[in-house]
């Protein structure tokens, strides 16, 4: 029937979508884009009508299901304002779905995430996350998405706010080191160093591997005009990943002047 050819359709582009978000993963994640060549770009512009069709009909295959495709489905293209666009979309079909649908609405909510924040949306990223917080806490506190949340008010100088809700993810005991890590940023912006320390101090107890705590901790050092200290920490981080540019530029621009 008819019916079923669309389906057995809708579930092959569903297939061959998810084949190439992998193969242009690089556009969701870096600033080195992938240009995606014309037979990959047709396959993407039949599917999409596809998708957008059987939404039309309200077949088998569930709306929310076909939105989130076709938020990916520009994702991969880099047409973030798109994305969002259709993950929203996404998050009010499942609307009405009730609560047997929870984990599908985190999940949605992180993808709205990711793409409000590669649309460099931070304040729509910021309400996101609100959002995201509220839907995990009715299964249980979710430490990522506090401190994601405390990175975004970091970011946005809001230092308070994020210290409040670093401290709430703190609490869930996962992810500590990232969650002290946002901390010692906080208190070192808003003058208080003795804090911003100890945390850096947490944060490497946490973790002695983490690339991240010993470039935090030397930048926060040479920010506060302590170069000797700071190029110890700039060392160790150079020890666990010798090939980050972020840290090669800092240790260039500092140290080479011996």
């Amino acid at each position: 029937s008819d019916a079923a050819s669309d389906e057995r359709e809708i579930l092959s582009y569903l297939l061959e979508e998810y084949m190439l978000v992998m193969k242009y993963s690089k556009n969701l994640s870096g600033d080195t884009a992938i240009t995606i060549p014309a037979c990959d770009m047709e396959t993407i512009e039949s599917m999409r009508k596809a998708f957008e069709k059987s939404y039309k009909k309200d077949g088998s295959v569930p709306r929310f299901t076909l939105s989130n495709a076709l938020c990916w489905s520009y994702a991969i293209e880099r047409k973030f304002d798109k994305s969002v666009k259709y993950i929203s979309r996404a998050i009010g079909d499942l609307e009405n779905m009730g609560g047997t649908y929870l984990k599908t609405r985190a999940t949605f909510y992180n993808t709205m995430l990711a793409m409000q924040y590669l649309n460099k949306d931070t304040a729509g990223a910021i309400a996101t996350t609100i959002k995201l917080i509220a839907a995990h806490d009715s299964t249980g506190i979710n430490a990522t998405d506090y401190f994601m949340l405390g990175t975004l008010y970091n970011r946005t100088a809001q230092y308070d706010k994020s210290i409040i809700v670093c401290e709430k993810g703190l609490r869930a005991g996962i992810n500590v080191s990232e969650g002290h890590r946002i901390m010692a940023l906080n208190y070192f912006r808003t003058g208080r160093k003795e804090l911003a320390y100890e945390h850096l101090d947490k944060c490497i107890e946490a973790d002695k591997n983490s690339f991240d705590n010993y470039m935090v901790y030397g930048l926060i050092l040479l920010a506060d005009d302590r170069p000797a200290e700071a190029a110890r920490y700039l060392e160790a981080a150079w020890y666990i990943d010798s090939g980050d540019k972020d840290l090669m530029n800092t240790l260039g621009k500092y140290f080479n002047k011996k």
